[in-house]
């Protein structure tokens, strides 16, 4: 639904070879599973119904895991549900559940630190394009006598200046519109503290952060869902895929 979040915002991929992960649900003896949008998702019912699913089956080691949450309250009084109410935790370590919050302001700096290097590389290029109006000559009189200079043709500067001036705002534009985009998918998508009224349904997406396998290449997911006095446990299978 949103990946462009996860991709542009959190993932943070590197270059070069990296390994592909693939996740899949185990779902318990007391639990259902449903298809939502092709992907598998894990339904808990008790007093309350809780689902959990990934939101990518195949994703590089170096991206952050996300997750579609999804709550139906069954009582006859309201409750608050937000990530305070999910942890998250491998066999080996515990996970962070990112807020909505920090995820904003995730994306702000990194706009702020490619505003920065944009602003200071423009800066550069107009000095160097300030610089083409340098014209220097130089070689010998009849009698051998050596000789160099210096003009400088305003107009020749000014032409590659506003060229690189007219570059950086492109830039500029271009990370501002990215940061705008993305901030907007977050709105629209990562669970954010409501209050779940009876018989309705409140969701979203969550990101934890970077999950290590050990060394034999598999590792489990755990995701405990509290909801109102229950909780909900959901273990997703985290494996290398084999290369062909």
């Amino acid at each position: 639904m949103k990946r462009h979040i996860f991709t542009v915002v959190f993932a943070l991929t590197l270059q070069g070879c990296v390994t592909t992960l693939q996740m899949q649900p185990i779902k318990s003896s007391d639990q259902v599973t449903q298809y939502q949008d092709g992907a598998e998702m894990v339904i808990s019912a008790k007093t309350n119904v809780v689902g959990a699913r990934a939101v990518q089956n195949m994703f590089r080691a170096n991206q952050r895991p996300s997750f579609v949450i999804t709550v139906y309250n069954r009582m006859k009084n309201p409750f608050d549900f937000s990530t305070e109410n999910i942890s998250a935790r491998s066999n080996i370590a515990h996970l962070k559940v990112f807020t909505h919050e920090e995820l904003v302001e995730e994306v702000r700096r990194q706009h702020a630190a490619a505003s920065f290097m944009t602003a200071f590389a423009g800066a550069m290029q107009s000095y160097s394009a300030s610089m083409s109006g340098n014209q220097y000559y130089s070689g010998r009189t009849s009698s051998g006598t050596y000789y160099s200079g210096r003009t400088y043709n305003p107009a020749i500067a000014a032409n590659a200046q506003a060229i690189a001036n007219a570059n950086t705002e492109r830039n500029m534009q271009q990370i501002n519109e990215s940061a705008k985009q993305s901030l907007g998918e977050l709105a629209r998508s990562i669970l954010k503290r409501q209050t779940v009224m009876p018989d309705t349904w409140h969701g979203g997406y969550i990101v934890t952060e970077h999950i290590r396998l050990p060394d034999n290449g598999n590792e489990t997911v755990t995701l405990d869902i509290n909801v109102g006095d229950e909780a909900h446990t959901f273990t997703f299978l985290v494996s290398k895929v084999e290369r062909k």
